[in-house]
């Protein structure tokens, strides 16, 4: 009967003073090569797996994993380098913090109640706070972070600490060394520069390239060769006056 009681009170303690004791990260689906980070080396995820606070996740080309973080969802992309900050969950709140160092993070968080939901992704240039809606986070040395939501509105807060609401099928993007946000069409005006590249190269390599901003000859040349050769260029032109 003195055991029944003391569990008794023990539970209420754990409601009343806001537990975190089941808060849970769990690993729902993943493919191709989808690894975590383990003190020096890097395992790969697997389905049904539970990740800790701290823990680093990578995908590779055509590879991604699905995390079903206190409920909510988050799709890891392909080619995507990003980090669990911190997760907490208590009777009265759900608060969750990751990292994206590079790729593209798909999260849908939903709001249970009056539980104080918070769902945040930093990037080396800006931080978005998620609240019952879909979110999808792009971030790339080269064209710097794009934040996008169908429907519903999320805050991002920018590296000068100046919090833009973005709401109704709306896109922020702030470039990798822009003190501001750029003009939402500056997707559309990029699109107008020519862009010659390799003929064999392949579209993945081309996404690889365009998150770590570099191009197809930022490595070694080949062994045989002092110089890279003189070859034909195709360039379709298109001029809108």
């Amino acid at each position: 009967m003195k055991k029944s009681v003391f569990f008794i009170i023990l539970f209420l303690a754990f409601i009343f003073t806001g537990t975190t004791l089941y808060a849970k990260i769990t690993v729902e689906a993943t493919k191709g090569e989808a690894a975590y980070k383990k003190g020096n080396q890097w395992l790969p995820l697997t389905k049904g797996q539970i990740l800790q606070e701290g823990a680093k996740i990578s995908t590779g080309v055509k590879s991604w994993a699905v995390l079903n973080i206190n409920g909510d969802t988050l799709r890891i992309q392909q080619l995507t380098m990003m980090e669990i900050y911190s997760n907490r969950l208590t009777s009265t709140d759900k608060n969750t913090h990751v990292g994206l160092k590079h790729g593209t993070l798909k999260a849908r968080v939903g709001k249970i109640g009056t539980l104080k939901t918070s769902f945040k992704i930093s990037t080396p240039v800006a931080t978005s706070s998620v609240r019952g809606t879909d979110e999808v986070n792009k971030q790339g040395f080269k064209f710097g972070n794009t934040v996008h939501v169908d429907s519903g509105s999320l805050e991002v807060e920018d590296r000068n600490g100046v919090t833009h609401t973005v709401e109704g099928n709306s896109t922020f993007i702030i470039g990798p060394n822009d003190p501001r946000p750029q003009n939402p069409l500056a997707n559309e005006r990029r699109k107008s520069l020519v862009s010659i590249s390799d003929p064999n190269t392949t579209n993945d390599e081309k996404s690889s390239q365009e998150l770590s901003g570099l191009n197809n000859f930022t490595g070694e040349a080949d062994p045989g060769n002092s110089v890279l050769p003189n070859l034909p260029a195709k360039v379709n032109l298109e001029v809108n006056w």
